[in-house]
């Protein structure tokens, strides 16, 4: 049962490292409050985005479309990572396997997102000019 606990342990270390990265950007450029009511918004979205966006597979317009396949795109899908039936139900562990492979891949997701939310912040910390 360590594997498993394991696995599902790296998939929220990803999703919080994502969090992590959306409040230390925006704790430079706005207020607690904003950079906590954000963030709490990207957890939630992030786990409902992927329900949002099969729930409304065809829009009737293209550019209805087009704005939906890109939000799915750019915002982080967190429910591919939300594996809490997993550590909560110590049944469940034992009975859903987890492939390295898939751990390998959302590992790799979440890295990219940290990344590009920490290169977006760095290009708006340049441009801000920082007084004592």
């Amino acid at each position: 049962t360590g594997v498993p606990m394991l696995k599902a342990v790296l998939l929220a270390y990803g999703q919080a490292c994502i969090l992590a990265a959306v409040a230390v950007s925006l704790a430079v450029h706005v207020p607690l409050v904003l950079t906590a009511a954000v963030s709490f918004f990207v957890y939630i979205f992030g786990h409902l985005w992927n329900f949002l966006y099969l729930s409304f597979p065809d829009s009737p317009s293209p550019i209805g479309h087009a704005l939906g396949v890109a939000l799915y795109c750019l915002l982080p899908n967190l429910t591919n990572m939300n594996m809490a039936s997993l550590v909560c139900s110590p049944y469940a562990v034992a009975a859903v396997e987890l492939s390295w492979g898939y751990v390998g891949l959302c590992v790799g997701y979440c890295a990219a997102y940290v990344v590009l939310i920490f290169v977006l912040a760095l290009r708006s910390f340049a441009r801000r000019d920082v007084t004592a």
